[in-house]
């Protein structure tokens, strides 16, 4: 049933994690029940879970109230109104102190099922009316929507072209892709791999069978060269899959290789613990191949294994399998990192199209064949892997170098993963789409130089928030006070650990910052 107005009736707000004024996001959600979705990351974002948010949520708008909900007595708790209408929710948020962000988060709650298997989620409609009210405000904000766009692919093409022609921010997906594998492996043996095979579970095909095919696309988009579209996907199901198998349709090697990273799989061949298996396959435009195997419950973990000119590479997505479901937690602390700087971890084509790949494969499953994707004519790189990483050393504060050689790559990593360890080398204000310094101002570069080691961070799968020391080298003496204010704005307590050099930068940089961050748990002192 749709949600009415709720009176705020809070008994208490909620704390906030720093000194600085944190962001304010509106929440869009379908349902908010135990383990739903928007308990997981929202109810985080509300201080739940002994979480502490670095955004404030200002307002709630309910789709569904379920018999068993708890957004209403969450929001009286926190002291957050929770609106009749999406339009009520934004621009309350709007008049009582601006807005900086709207979560939507579409995944759970009573909504019909299609012939194919297809949940029908109203994603498209909790957008489109989410951008009417932004229009009417004039207001451009960061947008992050969980999981897929929609289940109906026109749709979902609405949406993109919407969010493009807005040139709003937006973040989207599940959160599998950026668990951290295990064992832990050199991203760079992607750049060459042109096959991928990934594990997938459950009874729940188009759910589950996302979070595999995101996974999919998130490996493969990294290939060199960058993603030039898939122009077919075929499914099959039960002892079509097994008889595929034999006839070398897909690669049983890898798949032995994916399951090789399991501690508990039988050493029996999977054929004989799942008479019922469901396989989605992607031929990639450039005739590189991936492939999704879903079964029942072989395994509780995705996982996947791929080969590159090194030879086969095979890991597991380290996912939570029970509460608190840690790996919410990355999410959600990549979706506050992502609203603070507006900056996406990765480009919104790889929601796009492992939209288009879960939604031509439930066709492709529906129809018990192969069908063509013209909607997955869709190219694009990892912008920012393409895009110059740092510029060469030159003289102190000489000019820029010409584009030309910007483009060479410096002879430095951008970040060294090291065991848990992450080690992003120093960056400053530069825009490295343009290869240009940002501006002439202190916040400027400050807020350009944050969004290069978040990028580089999150290559790695961490955000901000796994920050464990900073080296910062300020320009003048007189930036020290200045920049710990827009430092306070960007951290919040505990902070990392840090050390302040001052020096003379190149190119006329204000301010250069070099982190290390970890996946492990940290204590501060």
């Amino acid at each position: 049933m749709r949600s009415g107005p709720d009176a705020r009736t809070g008994e208490q707000a909620m704390p906030q994690a720093g000194g600085g004024k944190r962001k304010r996001v509106a929440a869009i959600v379908t349902e908010y029940r135990f383990n739903a979705h928007a308990d997981v990351i929202l109810g985080r974002l509300l201080g739940d879970f002994d979480y502490a948010p670095q955004l404030e949520v200002v307002s709630i708008y309910t789709d569904q109230v379920p018999d068993n909900d708890m957004s209403r007595d969450m929001a009286a708790r926190r002291g957050v109104p929770i609106c009749g209408t999406i339009a009520e929710a934004i621009k309350l948020a709007h008049a009582e102190g601006g807005i900086d962000g709207v979560l939507i988060i579409g995944e759970h709650g009573d909504y019909p099922t299609n012939e194919k298997g297809q949940k029908m989620y109203p994603r498209c409609r909790l957008l489109r009316e989410t951008l009417e009210a932004l229009d009417e405000l004039n207001v451009r904000v960061p947008i992050f929507s969980d999981k897929h766009l929609s289940y109906d692919l026109n749709e979902a093409k609405w949406m993109y072209n919407q969010l493009k022609r807005r040139a709003i921010p937006f973040l989207g997906g599940s959160s599998i892709p950026h668990t951290p594998p295990v064992p832990a492996y050199d991203p760079a043996q992607l750049e060459t791999a042109r096959e991928w095979l990934v594990v997938s579970f459950s009874t729940s095909i188009e759910a589950y069978g996302y979070h595999g095919l995101e996974v999919l696309q998130s490996l493969a988009e990294r290939r060199s060269g960058g993603e030039t579209g898939v122009s077919a996907v075929w499914a099959l199901r039960g002892a079509d899959v097994w008889a595929a198998m034999d006839r070398g349709e897909w690669p049983e090697a890898l798949l032995k290789s994916a399951l090789s990273v399991y501690p508990d799989v039988p050493a029996v061949h999977p054929r004989e613990r799942d008479n019922d298996p469901v396989l989605f396959a992607a031929e990639y435009a450039d005739g590189s191949r991936g492939y999704v195997i879903q079964f029942k419950d072989l395994v509780d973990q995705w996982g996947y294994a791929f080969r590159s000119d090194g030879g086969v590479t095979a890991a597991r997505c380290d996912s939570e399998k029970k509460r608190p479901f840690g790996h919410f937690e990355r999410l959600t602390r990549m979706i506050e990192a992502f609203v603070i700087s507006g900056q996406p971890p990765f480009p919104m084509e790889r929601v796009l199209m492992s939209t288009g790949l879960i939604g031509y494969g439930m066709e492709a499953l529906y129809a018990h064949g192969r069908v063509d994707t013209p909607l997955l004519d869709i190219r694009y790189g990892q912008e920012r892997d393409e895009s110059v990483k740092a510029v060469d050393q030159g003289e102190p504060g000489g000019e820029l170098p010409a584009p030309e050689q910007v483009l060479r790559r410096p002879p430095f990593s951008m970040a060294v993963r090291s065991g848990s360890s992450v080690y992003v080398s120093g960056q400053g204000g530069i825009d490295l789409t343009t290869s240009r310094i940002a501006g002439d101002d202190l916040a400027t570069q400050f807020e350009v130089t944050m969004r290069n080691i978040a990028d580089a961070l999150a290559k790695a799968g961490l955000t901000t928030a796994d920050i464990v020391r900073a080296t910062v080298y300020l320009s003048d003496r007189s930036l020290y006070g200045p920049f710990n204010e827009l430092y306070r704005s960007y951290f919040q307590p505990p902070y990392p650990a840090r050390t302040v050099v001052y020096c003379e930068l190149n190119y006329g940089l204000l301010v250069e910052i070099d982190v290390v961050a970890t996946d492990e748990s940290k204590t501060y002192y």
